[in-house]
Formats: structure tokens, C-alpha cells, sequence
């Protein structure tokens, strides 16, 4: 799955307008979405996400530095910091998704379930300490 997941990415990082192609759909999902993004820097968001995607999968393989860089972006995303709440994970998911189907030209529904099951639980472990945020620390990750 992983081993997909990270082909499938480079595929679409080869291509200079992917991160660009999905900023926009995800933009347009939802009106809160540009309220979210007021003010940021995209060439240097689009670096982060780029990032962000290889790391990732590194958490999910148990990989100390990508379960770090997990708990990281979970923090920064909680209630404390960007608030960035549950319902945006799934505008967020299927707009990425939506753009690799777009400009991979070897992705199709196994391919998007590696995409999807990847992401789903980094998502799932973002959520849940989003929704601790208020009154406890960030859990660990499953894989620590």
C-alpha cells in the first residue's frame, strides 16, 4: 500500500501544476476553506504539503521522524493553533484524491484506496487530537 501510495505521488509531483491543481479544488470545496487560508503563502504551503505527503507515509510505516512530523502538523492543526476542524479532513482528502486520479496517468481505484487508507488514518489520528485539544495533550501515535 505504501509502496503504491509513494509511486503514485511521485507520479504526480513530476507534474508541475499538481499542488497547484489541487489547492484549487480544495479552495473551491467549501466556503471556509479560503477563510482558513487568508493570508498564507502558497509557494511555501505547496512546499510543506509536498513534504507533508512523503512524511506521512513514513508515519505510517512507524518511522520515528514521520510519526514526529505527524504529531507536529496534528498540534499545529488543533483547536490551539490553525483550528482546523474534522469536517475540512474530508474536502481536503477528496480534493488531493480527485487531483492524483486527474494527472496520474496510472491511477485507478486500487491505486485510490492506497491513497485513501494511507491518508485516512494519519487523518483519523489529526482528528482525534483536534478533538482532545481543548483539555488534554496530543495522544501518541498508534505506531510509537
Amino acid at each position: 500500500m505504501i509502496a503504491t501510495f509513494e509511486a503514485s505521488l511521485a507520479r504526480c509531483l513530476r507534474h508541475d501544476g499538481f499542488l497547484q491543481t489541487f489547492y484549487d479544488k480544495f479552495l473551491q470545496s467549501s466556503p471556509e476553506v479560503p477563510r482558513k487560508f487568508a493570508g498564507t503563502d502558497f509557494d511555501r504551503q505547496r512546499k510543506v504539503l509536498e513534504s507533508s505527503l512523503y512524511m506521512v507515509a513514513r508515519a505510517a510505516l512507524g518511522e520515528e521522524d514521520g510519526v514526529e512530523h505527524l504529531q507536529h502538523i496534528a498540534e499545529s492543526h488543533s483547536r490551539r493553533r490553525f483550528d482546523i476542524g474534522p469536517s475540512l479532513y474530508a474536502l481536503w482528502l477528496d480534493s488531493l484524491v480527485a487531483t492524483a486520479r486527474e494527472i496520474d496517468p496510472e491511477f485507478d481505484d486500487h491505486v485510490e484506496k492506497c491513497w485513501r487508507a494511507l491518508l485516512s488514518a494519519n487523518i483519523d489520528y489529526m482528528i482525534d487530537v483536534y478533538r482532545r485539544s481543548r483539555t488534554t495533550p496530543p495522544p501518541r501515535h498508534p505506531r510509537t
